[in-house]
């Protein structure tokens, strides 16, 4: 009798774990920040052989045949999705949270590093979580929190106030540049509201897929219109960057970032912008032999003990609403 009451236990105790585990943010936000800050790099390395728009949406077309084919593979031409509300939603969030922020956060490339426009897009949760505390009824500006953003914050601003360009053919980085990425940051910071107020009874891979489809669907038409780039000059690293791009840094980045805002919430998910640096510094130095500063570790420093503080304070509700499902709205 002891043995068994001992073995229920500890058979429980690991099924406590198994689940706290499977319910912490941290897993998929981290993997979520790798890919994106993959995206980043891969992206300004293909920008040197093709334009930004022509770059844009051959990324966009690709990420979309893969949402497509993906949606025939796993349920059939019968089950495609449907619902005239779901289409309008999904379209508006494709041109406005995808297309725009992709564009601008893309574009600012030409006149940054990598690893600059990846620390500046740090400043995007500090906006979304103020909007959040404002348009959504279970996101709280607490004193924890708004302590880790502003810390996070100043890291942020520190390094955009340096004026580095991140480049060393660069002294002094063009404003054009920053202005891109908070221009995406805006967009960014809005979209991840809106599919939390208006888009939680939508299944994700519908959600993913339409997004996708319009974004592209926008971006085609201007491509063809407007391209400037010499595809016989685009050597296979070129194609090889942006298929790996496209299938990783937005086909499942994509995907994943849109399950995490739906399982964790606005505030929690858009946390992974604190990851992002971190891959996109480093992974610049490394691959296309970008600068790392002593400011810039210095403002990632910063960045990192925001998201500490943020994130300890985000993962105590996430656990607390599983084991008790009591904490409804701000209190």
């Amino acid at each position: 009798m002891l043995y068994q009451h001992t073995n229920s236990r500890y058979h429980q105790a690991n099924l406590s774990e198994t689940s706290i585990l499977k319910n912490h943010p941290a897993p998929p936000i981290l993997l979520l920040g790798i890919l994106f800050g993959f995206g980043l790099i891969g992206s300004r390395f293909s920008l040197g052989q093709f334009a930004l728009i022509d770059f844009v949406g051959l990324r966009l077309t690709l990420a979309s045949l893969g949402f497509i084919a993906l949606i025939l593979l796993s349920r059939g031409k019968q089950t495609w999705p449907k619902g005239g509300l779901l289409w309008q939603r999904s379209t508006i969030l494709g041109v406005f949270g995808t297309a725009v922020p992709m564009m601008a956060f893309v574009g600012s490339m030409q006149f940054q590093s990598s690893g600059i426009t990846s620390v500046l897009i740090t400043l995007s949760p500090a906006i979304t979580v103020l909007l959040a505390h404002f348009m959504l009824e279970d996101e709280c500006l607490t004193l924890p929190k708004s302590i880790g953003i502003a810390l996070a914050f100043s890291g942020a601003l520190f390094l955009a106030l340096r004026g580095e360009s991140g480049l060393a053919s660069i002294e002094q980085a063009n404003p054009a540049g920053y202005g891109l990425v908070f221009l995406g940051i805006a967009c960014a910071s809005w979209s991840n509201i809106y599919i939390r107020k208006k888009m939680d009874s939508f299944a994700v891979m519908d959600v993913a897929a339409i997004r996708m489809i319009s974004a592209a669907f926008v971006m085609l038409p201007v491509m063809l219109l407007t391209t400037n780039t010499n595809y016989h000059q685009v050597n296979i690293s070129g194609w090889v960057g942006l298929i790996l791009v496209a299938v990783f840094g937005t086909f499942f980045a994509f995907l994943l970032d849109f399950s995490n805002i739906q399982r964790f919430g606005a505030s929690t998910a858009v946390m992974v912008s604190y990851f992002i640096p971190v891959v996109g510094v480093w992974g610049g130095a490394l691959l296309l032999d970008e600068q790392i500063t002593s400011g810039m570790l210095g403002g990632m420093l910063l960045i990192l003990a925001g998201l500490w503080l943020v994130m300890r304070r985000q993962t105590t509700r996430v656990h607390d609403s599983n084991e008790r499902d009591i904490e409804k709205g701000c209190e």
